[in-house]
């Protein structure tokens, strides 16, 4: 049974209008619609708030069935995002075991058309990465690498995407990358023409991003530097730790980053440095609904 504490709005319902059964009706149907809301699962009731305020979409991507190199926790990294984002408002598409084609139209659809003031996009990526002459590129699963130059023609430019979505000049874009796991992708599968061919293996990890202007780009781990799948779980330690950050009420977004650092930090005994650059301006928080209580942080 919920109550209502909202405010009454006096100029909706003046204390000298006549309270005839078109005005009870009109209260009643109000009381209904409020009391009806209230009972909406948690995740429904996010998508409700989101409905009424700015946009939020997300694009989420989880490549684990590369052939020669699984992985995995990316397929649970990427549904666990999805069921935080929706929690969290955004209309979410989910794309698993993308091939590039895949990615390219998925991209395509989701930034088509300007986006709207105040709008929220959140993209992330689990799976495979590498970068490339200062350039970042998502591996999709049916990509056949030889060597570093390939990345240029059958992987996703992720520095060309966060370049693109800048572009709108508008709103905030999120963008975190469980990607630094590339070095034993870089072999042909079993059977390709590629496969007894020898070329030169890219850096380790990605290489260190600039966010454009309303932009923040997170890595899983330092630029340069690797992070493994988890064996023992069903979610990487960063996407584990950054789901439970980004369902915790009144975080601005760099908070929830840094605690998501601190506590990988800890799980991986500082072997793993989770990273992130940002050019945001003011507070952005996801979770909690209420922009009076951003920042105001909740007791660890």
């Amino acid at each position: 049974m919920s109550t209502w504490r909202g405010r009454v709005d006096s100029d909706r319902f003046p204390d000298d209008a006549p309270a005839g059964p078109a005005t009870r009706r009109s209260a009643l149907l109000r009381l209904l619609m409020l009391a009806g809301a209230a009972a909406l699962p948690p995740a429904a009731r996010a998508q409700a708030r989101g409905a009424g305020a700015a946009a939020r979409s997300a694009l989420i991507v989880g490549n684990a069935a590369y052939p020669g190199a699984p992985l995995k926790n990316a397929a649970n990294d990427a549904r666990l995002m999805q069921s935080v984002a929706q929690e969290l408002g955004f209309q979410v598409k989910l794309l698993l075991d993308a091939d590039l084609l895949q990615l390219l139209e998925a991209i395509s659809g989701w930034v088509a058309g300007p986006a709207p003031a105040g709008a929220t996009r959140l993209f992330y990526f689990a799976g495979h990465g590498a970068q490339y002459r200062g350039r970042n590129y998502l591996i999709p699963v049916d990509a056949e690498l030889r060597s570093e130059e390939d990345l240029l023609g059958r992987a996703l430019d992720a520095t060309g995407l966060t370049e693109r979505l800048s572009r709108s000049g508008v709103g905030v874009n999120l963008l975190v990358f469980d990607a630094c796991r590339s070095v034993p992708l870089l072999r042909p599968p079993p059977g390709s023409r590629l496969r007894n061919q020898t070329g030169t293996r890219p850096p380790p990890g990605l290489a260190p991003a600039v966010a454009p202007r309303g932009t923040l780009v997170a890595y899983a781990t330092a630029p340069g530097a690797l992070a493994a799948d988890d064996p023992a779980s069903r979610h990487s330690p960063y996407t584990r730790h950054l789901a439970a950050q980004l369902r915790t009420p009144g975080l601005p977004i760099e908070t929830v980053f840094k605690r998501t650092r601190a506590a990988v930090l800890q799980e991986t005994g500082g072997t793993q440095v989770p990273w992130e650059t940002s050019s945001l301006v003011g507070d952005l928080c996801l979770a909690g609904g209420d922009a009076r209580v951003c920042g105001v942080e909740p007791p660890r």
